[in-house]
Parts: C-alpha cells; sequence; structure tokens
C-alpha cells in the first residue's frame, strides 16, 4: 500500500478506535453504576422489611383503644378498668358541680364540648402548678 493509503486509514481509524473505546468504557462504567443501585436497592428493601417489622413489634404490645369508636363517646372495657383503677366517677362526680350552671340550656354537643374545654383547662392548671 502506499504511504497516502496509510495516511487515510489511520486517519480514518484513529477517531473510530477512540470512539469505540469511550463506548466500551462507558458501557463498562454504566454496568458497574447499576450493580451499585442495585446493590443500593436492596439494603434499603431490607431496612424497609426491619423497619415494617419493627412497627408490627411495638404494636403486638399495644393496649386495645380506651374509648369506642363511636359516638357517643363511650369507653371500651379497657377504658372502664383506667377508670376504676384512677377513680375517674369520684372525681367527676366532684367536679361536675362546677360546670352545671354553664351546662344548663346547652345541646348535648355543647355540653361535651363545655366538659372537653373544663377537663383540658383543668389539666393545664395541674401542670403549671406542679412546675412552680
Amino acid at each position: 500500500m502506499e504511504l497516502e493509503n496509510w495516511k487515510f486509514l489511520a486517519l480514518l481509524l484513529g477517531p473510530t478506535i477512540t470512539i469505540i473505546s469511550v463506548m466500551v468504557i462507558a458501557i463498562w462504567r454504566m454496568s458497574s453504576w447499576k450493580t451499585s443501585i442495585a446493590i443500593r436497592l436492596y439494603f434499603l428493601e431490607e431496612a424497609t422489611k426491619e423497619f415494617r417489622e419493627d412497627i408490627k413489634k411495638l404494636f403486638t404490645g399495644v393496649n386495645p383503644a380506651p374509648i369506642a369508636g363511636k359516638s357517643p363517646v363511650q369507653l371500651t372495657e379497657y377504658g372502664k378498668k383506667i377508670s376504676r383503677t384512677v377513680n375517674a366517677e369520684q372525681w367527676a362526680a366532684q367536679e361536675a358541680s362546677k360546670i352545671v350552671e354553664d351546662a344548663k340550656g346547652r345541646e348535648e354537643f355543647e355540653i361535651y364540648d363545655l366538659c372537653i374545654e373544663y377537663v383540658s383547662k383543668s389539666s393545664l392548671r395541674k401542670v403549671l402548678n406542679l412546675q412552680r
């Protein structure tokens, strides 16, 4: 072959070899990147499973709700047990006399709101007195 042909062939093959080399390297890097992502996803899935199991364990030992989810508000058996333990009926009898006047002439839902507000304020006063 003549020197001119070799120069032409070198000019043609040089960029082609470079492009092929860059593509091979890019494919190799992408496959290692894909592997890295797959490994991280695997560990994320495992951590999520562990987190779910921990949450299930937390809720397995939790006591039932003390209040039934219906209207009017009612205590469940567990709530009644708590009520007896803290002697809530006696406390309610003592505190009711303090709000009877405010409750007169109100609708049932208004009396309920009044009681909730009273207990909230009463609890807040107790907390503030304990901090002094």
